[in-house]
């Protein structure tokens, strides 16, 4: 949807400039993985790069990160960005991106070194300890503990509950301020510190059903009783959530869906979008910016892009290979509810029930590629997907990667039999984008040729 590819956009662009930085290249690229595969099956990754230039990786000055995989850089560099709230200008001299003249650089280098000193001593080597763990979107870390927020209704009635059962009271034991963890300077479960934005629910640092008053874990001493078990299997959230959207027969017989309406940005700048998608997997996205439109599309094999440099920026069509490529894909999910299974290796229920807008929900997680978790949380009540939670890893460096990202559909509507979400708000450690639609067409006439990548204009 179009909401996630504004975000995307400005990711792409710090993301470029962040693997330039770095590794002193010309270009991000790595080969063009296709369409979700198969349960079961490996995507494929990108190939190491070949000599500088876009299309291929010439990294120079490297001395830290030295086996991070081409492909997985941009990560690596979009990860530490979002863990410092900075850009890439922060460490390194733009357009001389090798250069070691700043001394933030040399300073990045010796923390992460020590990040993979840390997780090698004290955790035997498995990625404990991030950027973010002391960071949280500040250049520099706080030493001020989180402050208290206010409990959800439930937690409230389980913490009264908790001071019946131990006879404490407002001011005792478990209760009001001087009681403990439930006092009114304690930090809430999953408190995020001052000025720091919360992490996305089910990525690392998120802390849905974590422990409940008392500071301690659901069902432990002195806190809630454990939540009742998830009773569900896959395939019935699955069925449930293809019935709730029409039914299979429905959902079968939508060839094509064209939405058009408005995206609007974290700045409330707001642009014209159309999304054109077939159920084959093709999608185009397409933005009415200016000087250029900004489109995104795949044709169900290769991913290509205009504009996108700074929004509206560049005319000519270009290919997006590696991470980026990946998103373009993953994100074309009109077909997504009869291929749910297909698309996600490791498919499984969470063993609890989350809450998401007061709302209780069904978790199902899964791999759509490798080094990328998804959780897919479904209405228990309506069957609905409410919430998509993408956390993306990396296999190289110092195993720092979660870099998270979260979508949320709201605002379902019955167009030609099939529902259809018509608010979709796309969440980035950089921007937050919401696409209203106001016309859904369900059938409606579609050329292949729009989602195949055009010829450069003429110079």
């Amino acid at each position: 949807m179009i909401s996630r590819y504004l975000a995307r956009f400005a990711v792409a662009t710090l993301t470029t400039a962040l693997m330039l930085s770095l590794a002193g290249r010309a270009g991000v690229s790595a080969q063009q993985p296709p369409p979700p595969a198969p349960q079961g099956a490996q995507p494929p990754q990108g190939p190491p790069g070949g000599q500088g230039g876009r299309g291929g990786f010439q990294l120079r000055n490297v001395q830290v990160l030295k086996d991070v995989p081409p492909d997985q850089f941009q990560l690596v560099m979009q990860y530490v960005a979002a863990s410092l709230g900075v850009q890439c200008n922060y460490c390194h001299v733009m357009g001389d991106n090798a250069s070691d003249d700043k001394e933030t650089k040399k300073t990045a280098r010796k923390m992460m070194q020590m990040v993979s000193d840390l997780n090698t001593q004290f955790f035997a080597g498995n990625a404990k300890v991030s950027c973010a763990s002391c960071h949280n979107g500040h250049p520099k870390p706080s030493k001020m503990s989180p402050v208290a927020v206010n409990m959800t209704p439930d937690e409230a009635a389980a913490a009264a509950a908790a001071r019946g059962r131990r006879g404490g009271g407002p001011g005792g034991p478990g209760g009001g301020p001087g009681g403990g963890a439930t006092g009114a300077g304690a930090a809430a479960p999953g408190a995020a510190a001052p000025g720091a934005a919360a992490p996305p629910a089910g990525a690392p640092g998120a802390a849905p059903g974590a422990g409940g008053p008392g500071g301690q874990g659901r069902g432990g001493q002195g806190g809630p009783p454990a939540p009742p078990p998830v009773t569900e299997t896959v395939d019935q959230v699955v069925a449930k959530y293809v019935q709730s959207l029409g039914g299979q027969q429905a959902l079968q017989n939508a060839k094509t869906r064209v939405m058009s309406g408005t995206v609007t940005n974290r700045d409330l700048t707001t642009a014209n979008v159309t999304v054109t998608e077939k159920n084959t997997g093709e999608y185009r996205s397409e933005l009415s910016t200016q000087p250029n439109p900004t489109i995104r599309a795949t044709n169900g094999t290769a991913a290509w892009q205009v504009g996108g440099g700074g929004f509206g920026g560049g005319a000519n069509p270009r290919d997006l290979n590696g991470f980026q490529a990946q998103q373009a894909t993953r994100l074309a999910d009109f077909a997504l509810p009869l291929r749910l299974k297909e698309r996600y290796q490791n498919l499984a229920v969470k063993p609890a029930y989350e809450t998401i807008d007061a709302k209780p929900v069904v978790v199902l997680t899964g791999n759509p590629y490798p080094n990328v978790t998804e959780e897919l949380a479904f209405d228990r009540d309506s069957g609905l997907l409410v919430r998509r939670t993408i956390v993306s890893g990396s296999t190289g460096g110092f195993g720092i990667m979660a870099l998270g990202e979260q979508v949320d559909y709201s605002d379902y509507r019955d167009v030609s039999g099939v529902k259809v979400p018509f608010t979709v708000r796309h969440a980035t450690n950089m921007a937050v984008t919401t696409e209203k639609f106001t016309d859904v067409k369900i059938n409606a006439p579609v050329q292949d040729s729009v989602f195949a990548k055009p010829a450069p204009p003429p110079q």
